[in-house]
């Protein structure tokens, strides 16, 4: 076809026609040369689309604005505008362009949609509820809408709803794989293991390179103890998706609930690069990549729970037998004193206090994770720092609780029952105080509750069995304090996967876990010790099983000890 002005309208039919049948190479060709021709506005627009297609953005922008000088009422280059300043990141630019082309259009479904996403990403959930409402208000089988809708609801805690708003994208469109996702992650935050696995399952049918699709069903099968299944999931996600950091972050954990620890702690450094991962600091000096120590100072930053540091802190000793000279901890604040007794520490610092700039931060030569320290002195099964007791109450205290419980005949036993959300989903490590009836039953027993705010509710369920310091624990001091102190004139605690079994093991008590059926990465596969705690035992929850078989387990065990 000649390239002349008479020609110039099929040229740019053939190059829609190309784009629409996704050849965007000869879609570019065609329009470029029909807009050489004989420029109008309809075509920049579409080469703007053309162009954003191919990853060409500045290019699209320049047509838009080019299509716009030729007709400033444009409609498509008011909409491809915004749609190119989105995908360059500027989303207050979008929101304008797509606001204009609103005004000249107000029914356009698609557009309402556009700026729904563009709230979305802004954070301002609840005006991209509205705009993704309008846009269905207008076009009721819109998929995508009732898809990201659902994703605002699920983010606003509304769970019930948006399920409805996913089922809503998947009757406008069966197999879109998104959607399928989305009420699988849903589903599996609720517990539903398999049928958020038959979701992914349906979503990787449809669509097979979708790397969500099986790092979500990797999560699903780790849950359901298919390990080796799992480790299949999370590597077709990262070959998918190379930089995919919360495949990462949970192939990290599933290898290290493997003990294949080598290979898990590299990984897990990913956590401070995942979507809701661990925050970094910011801080005037370099972080520790592993240098030499000598005569060198570093600084610990705290992260995840309470348990984590407890369970962490051990490596203060660690990097001083490494020629640390000073070794300062940053701690959450209810372990400030605690961790004081840590052997090794030259400075702790309250977390809270650091963070709101209470006092400067003294320079250091280093700073570091404090679950990066495994990976730094490449730890291994073989190598688990494990001298006990490395915390230490404080002995006022103790001396006085030694004093209170002095006369209390009997199996001394303290309790703890409830704990955080684990990272895994299915059935949590918490289970309710009635699971501990069987052990309430032995005579020669006295239980403590461990855990605030729980006075009344041991002194009911246990009854005679239970034994009232006659106020909530911690209530006479910081938090921790009079617990560890309480901990140390205890025979035994027993409890769930939580701060308190990990503040009473490094205290060098012996400890009790009871854990789900596939439990937290630091309790390993299929042990019932514990590399961390050579006096802790672990109680498994059987695959279908109950904390009710657990407890029995439990009673069975503890049975010989009170009649010794």
């Amino acid at each position: 076809m000649d390239d002349t002005a008479a020609n110039a309208p099929a040229l740019h039919r053939r190059g829609v026609i190309a784009r629409q049948s996704g050849d965007n190479p000869l879609a570019l060709e065609l329009i470029g040369r029909a807009i050489a021709i004989a420029p109008s506005s309809a075509m920049l627009s579409n080469l703007a689309a053309v162009q954003a297609a191919l990853g060409d953005l500045d290019g699209a922008v320049a047509s838009c604005r080019a299509a716009l000088a030729l007709d400033p009422d444009s409609f498509d280059a008011r909409c491809n505008l915004g749609s190119a300043f989105m995908a360059q990141g500027k989303t207050e630019q979008a929101l304008i362009r797509y606001h204009e082309a609103l005004a000249l259009e107000p029914a356009a479904a698609e557009v309402h949609y556009n700026i729904g996403n563009a709230w979305r990403r802004l954070g301002q959930l609840a005006a991209a509820s509205s705009a993704f409402r309008q846009a269905l208000a207008l076009q009721a089988d819109h998929a995508d809408a009732h898809n990201n809708l659902g994703l605002v609801l699920k983010a606003l805690g509304q769970a019930d709803a948006a399920r409805a708003s996913f089922a809503g994208a998947l009757a406008a469109q069966p197999h879109h794989a998104d959607a399928l996702v989305n009420l699988g992650n849903v589903l599996k935050d609720e517990g539903q293991l398999d049928a958020a696995a038959d979701c992914y399952r349906k979503a990787l049918a449809g669509k097979p390179g979708s790397a969500a699709a099986h790092n979500s069903l990797g999560i699903v099968l780790h849950a359901q103890g298919r390990l080796e299944q799992a480790l299949a999931s999370y590597g077709q996600a990262l070959a998918l998706q190379p930089g995919f950091t919360d495949a990462v972050v949970n192939l990290a954990l599933l290898l290290l609930y493997m003990g294949r620890f080598e290979q898990g702690w590299n990984l897990y450094r990913a956590r401070t690069r995942a979507l809701h991962g661990v925050m970094p600091p910011v801080l005037p000096f370099p972080e520790w990549q592993g240098e030499p120590l000598d005569g060198k100072s570093l600084l610990i930053w705290p992260e995840q729970g309470l348990g984590d540091e407890i369970q962490f802190c051990r490596y203060v000793a660690v990097l001083k037998r490494r020629g640390a000279r000073h070794v300062t901890l940053v701690c959450k604040r209810p372990l400030v004193e605690l961790l004081r007794s840590l052997p090794g520490v030259d400075a702790v610092l309250p977390l809270d206090a650091v963070v709101e700039s209470a006092f400067a931060v003294p320079p250091h030569d280093h700073w570091v994770m404090l679950l990066n320290l495994p990976f730094h002195c490449r730890m291994d099964l073989g190598n688990v720092p494990t001298e006990l007791p490395y915390l230490r109450a404080n002995p006022a205290r103790a001396e006085r609780l030694a004093q209170t419980l002095a006369g209390v005949p009997g199996l001394k036993v303290g309790l703890c029952w409830k704990a955080g959300k684990s990272y895994l989903p299915g059935p949590g490590r918490s289970f309710g105080l009635a699971t501990f009836q069987p052990l309430f039953d032995l005579p020669g027993v006295r239980f403590f509750s461990l855990q605030p705010g729980t006075r009344d509710e041991l002194l009911q369920a246990a009854g005679a069995a239970a034994f009232d310091l006659g106020h909530e624990i911690d209530a006479l001091g910081p938090p921790f304090e009079e617990t560890a102190a309480l901990i140390m004139q205890l025979d035994l605690v027993i409890g769930c996967d939580a701060s308190i079994g990990h503040l009473a093991a490094a205290l060098g008590k012996p400890v009790w876990t009871l854990l789900p059926a596939v439990a937290d990465w630091r309790w390993l596969a299929t042990r019932d010790d514990s590399p961390w705690y050579p006096r802790t035992r672990l109680f498994r929850r059987q695959p279908g099983g109950d904390w009710a078989d657990v407890m029995q387990r439990v009673a069975d065990r503890l049975r010989p000890l009170v009649e010794s």
